[in-house]
């Protein structure tokens, strides 16, 4: 992508996950400069077992949502080829299957919202959660 605007004549950026049944899964995000489908290059994510949910573009800047390890996640990248992990694992505090589900962002800040996965033994097995960079 030259300038990381999205679906328009410059491309398209897909997202996703590449995996195996019974192997981890790898968040993914798909380029197509030309944007008709037919030649997608793949860019694997930082991460061990996780997927893309979601991509927003905003001041230039790319934000990928989805989960990394089972936890929330959220990466980023200047141009929709070269990424990484917009903060450290830390900033999603949560049980394991929290989900990023969308993002945007503001100055140097963004901010996810998904869902947090309770407790087992909980009453409410999922909530609505909010993430911002620290």
């Amino acid at each position: 992508m030259r300038d990381g605007r999205g679906a328009t004549t410059d491309g398209l950026l897909l997202g996703g996950c590449t995996g195996d049944h019974g192997a981890l899964w790898r968040p993914t995000v798909w380029a197509d400069e030309k944007g008709d489908g037919r030649d997608l290059s793949a860019t694997l994510l930082p991460g061990d077992d996780g997927c893309v949910t979601s991509l927003t573009n905003g001041e230039g800047q790319w934000l990928a949502t989805g989960y990394d390890g089972k936890r929330a996640a959220v990466w980023e990248s200047g141009d929709g080829s070269t990424w990484k992990a917009a903060a450290p694992p830390g900033a999603f505090i949560g049980s394991v299957g929290a989900v990023a589900v969308s993002a945007a962002r503001f100055d140097d800040t963004w901010v996810a919202v998904g869902v947090d996965q309770g407790p087992v033994t909980g009453r409410s097995p999922e909530t609505v959660a909010v993430w911002r960079s620290p």
